[in-house]
Protein backbone atom coordinates (compact mmCIF):
# COMPACT_ATOMS: atom_id res chain seq x y z
CA UNK A 1 0.00 0.00 0.00
CA UNK A 2 1.34 3.38 -1.05
CA UNK A 3 0.93 6.12 1.59
CA UNK A 4 0.64 8.66 -1.24
CA UNK A 5 -2.81 7.19 -1.99
CA UNK A 6 -4.21 8.49 1.29
CA UNK A 7 -6.24 11.72 1.41
CA UNK A 8 -4.22 14.61 2.80
CA UNK A 9 -5.23 18.16 3.53
CA UNK A 10 -3.28 21.18 4.69
CA UNK A 11 -5.10 24.21 6.05
CA UNK A 12 -4.22 27.15 8.24
CA UNK A 13 -5.24 26.92 11.89
CA UNK A 14 -5.91 30.37 13.34
CA UNK A 15 -6.03 28.80 16.81
CA UNK A 16 -2.50 27.39 16.45
CA UNK A 17 -1.12 30.12 14.20
CA UNK A 18 0.32 27.43 11.93
CA UNK A 19 -0.62 25.15 9.08
CA UNK A 20 -2.06 21.80 10.06
CA UNK A 21 -1.62 18.72 7.92
CA UNK A 22 -4.24 15.98 8.31
CA UNK A 23 -5.06 12.62 6.76
CA UNK A 24 -8.71 11.61 6.30
CA UNK A 25 -8.00 7.91 6.84
CA UNK A 26 -6.17 8.65 10.12
CA UNK A 27 -8.38 11.27 11.84
CA UNK A 28 -6.40 11.23 15.09
CA UNK A 29 -3.15 12.29 13.38
CA UNK A 30 -2.05 15.83 12.51
CA UNK A 31 1.14 17.77 11.90
CA UNK A 32 1.67 21.47 12.64
CA UNK A 33 4.22 23.69 10.94
CA UNK A 34 4.59 27.37 10.07
CA UNK A 35 5.22 26.30 6.44
CA UNK A 36 2.39 24.62 4.49
CA UNK A 37 4.76 22.42 2.49
CA UNK A 38 6.44 21.21 5.68
CA UNK A 39 3.04 20.52 7.26
CA UNK A 40 2.24 18.28 4.27
CA UNK A 41 5.62 16.53 4.45
CA UNK A 42 5.21 16.08 8.19
CA UNK A 43 1.77 14.44 8.06
CA UNK A 44 2.83 12.22 5.14
CA UNK A 45 5.93 11.08 7.06
CA UNK A 46 3.87 10.48 10.22
CA UNK A 47 1.34 8.38 8.27
CA UNK A 48 4.18 6.39 6.69
CA UNK A 49 5.56 5.60 10.18
CA UNK A 50 2.13 4.67 11.57
CA UNK A 51 1.45 2.35 8.60
CA UNK A 52 4.85 0.69 9.16
CA UNK A 53 4.06 0.26 12.87
CA UNK A 54 0.63 -1.23 12.10
CA UNK A 55 2.16 -3.73 9.66
CA UNK A 56 4.90 -4.64 12.15
CA UNK A 57 2.18 -5.34 14.75
CA UNK A 58 0.29 -7.51 12.25
CA UNK A 59 -2.57 -5.03 11.89
CA UNK A 60 -4.00 -3.88 8.59
CA UNK A 61 -3.79 -0.15 7.88
CA UNK A 62 -6.98 1.52 6.63
CA UNK A 63 -7.67 1.33 2.91
CA UNK A 64 -7.15 4.67 1.14
CA UNK A 65 -10.36 6.46 0.13
CA UNK A 66 -8.94 6.72 -3.40
CA UNK A 67 -8.91 2.95 -3.85
CA UNK A 68 -12.19 2.11 -2.10
CA UNK A 69 -15.09 1.01 -4.28
CA UNK A 70 -18.32 2.95 -3.86
CA UNK A 71 -21.60 1.56 -5.18
CA UNK A 72 -23.17 4.91 -6.01
CA UNK A 73 -26.10 4.08 -3.73
CA UNK A 74 -26.76 6.13 -0.64
CA UNK A 75 -29.79 5.28 1.49
CA UNK A 76 -31.03 8.09 3.68
CA UNK A 77 -33.73 7.94 6.35
CA UNK A 78 -35.74 11.08 6.99
CA UNK A 79 -39.03 12.19 8.53
CA UNK A 80 -42.01 11.44 6.28
CA UNK A 81 -42.96 15.13 6.10
CA UNK A 82 -39.51 16.01 4.76
CA UNK A 83 -39.79 13.16 2.23
CA UNK A 84 -43.15 14.58 1.08
CA UNK A 85 -41.73 18.11 0.81
CA UNK A 86 -38.78 16.93 -1.26
CA UNK A 87 -41.04 14.86 -3.52
CA UNK A 88 -43.30 17.88 -4.10
CA UNK A 89 -40.29 20.11 -4.85
CA UNK A 90 -38.95 17.53 -7.31
CA UNK A 91 -42.34 17.24 -9.02
CA UNK A 92 -42.59 21.02 -9.30
CA UNK A 93 -39.16 21.06 -10.95
CA UNK A 94 -40.15 18.22 -13.30
CA UNK A 95 -37.35 15.92 -12.15
CA UNK A 96 -37.13 12.67 -10.23
CA UNK A 97 -36.65 12.78 -6.48
CA UNK A 98 -33.19 11.26 -6.98
CA UNK A 99 -32.17 14.02 -9.42
CA UNK A 100 -33.59 16.71 -7.14
CA UNK A 101 -31.69 15.30 -4.13
CA UNK A 102 -28.44 15.12 -6.13
CA UNK A 103 -28.86 18.73 -7.18
CA UNK A 104 -29.40 19.78 -3.58
CA UNK A 105 -26.46 17.72 -2.28
CA UNK A 106 -24.01 19.03 -4.86
CA UNK A 107 -24.44 22.66 -3.89
CA UNK A 108 -21.26 24.19 -2.53
CA UNK A 109 -20.74 24.58 1.20
CA UNK A 110 -20.49 28.34 0.68
CA UNK A 111 -24.26 28.70 0.53
CA UNK A 112 -27.23 28.79 -1.75
CA UNK A 113 -26.98 29.12 -5.49
CA UNK A 114 -27.84 32.40 -7.13
CA UNK A 115 -31.28 32.59 -8.78
CA UNK A 116 -29.61 32.17 -12.19
CA UNK A 117 -27.57 29.16 -11.02
CA UNK A 118 -30.66 27.65 -9.40
CA UNK A 119 -32.63 27.88 -12.65
CA UNK A 120 -29.70 26.40 -14.58
CA UNK A 121 -29.28 23.58 -12.07
CA UNK A 122 -32.80 22.34 -12.76
CA UNK A 123 -32.50 22.34 -16.54
CA UNK A 124 -32.35 18.58 -16.76
CA UNK A 125 -34.49 16.16 -18.68
CA UNK A 126 -37.16 14.63 -16.43
CA UNK A 127 -36.55 11.00 -15.59
CA UNK A 128 -38.72 8.45 -17.41
CA UNK A 129 -39.49 7.02 -13.99
CA UNK A 130 -40.48 10.42 -12.67
CA UNK A 131 -43.99 10.69 -11.33
CA UNK A 132 -43.98 14.41 -12.07
CA UNK A 133 -46.79 15.48 -14.39
CA UNK A 134 -45.67 16.39 -17.88
CA UNK A 135 -46.79 19.75 -19.30
CA UNK A 136 -49.70 19.47 -21.68
CA UNK A 137 -49.21 20.36 -25.34
CA UNK A 138 -52.97 20.73 -25.95
CA UNK A 139 -54.36 24.15 -26.72
CA UNK A 140 -56.71 25.60 -24.20
CA UNK A 141 -60.39 25.31 -25.12
CA UNK A 142 -62.17 28.59 -25.38
CA UNK A 143 -63.60 31.10 -27.77
CA UNK A 144 -62.05 31.23 -31.22
CA UNK A 145 -59.78 34.21 -31.82
CA UNK A 146 -61.51 37.15 -33.47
Amino acid sequence: MNVDHYTYRVSFSAEDGEFVGTCTEFPSLSWLDKDATKAFSGIRSLVKNVVADLRKAGEAPPEPMATRRFSGRFVLRMPSELHRTLAVNAAEQGVSLNTYALQRLTRTDSGELSAHEERAAYRVRPSKASSAPKPSTRKRAGPAPA
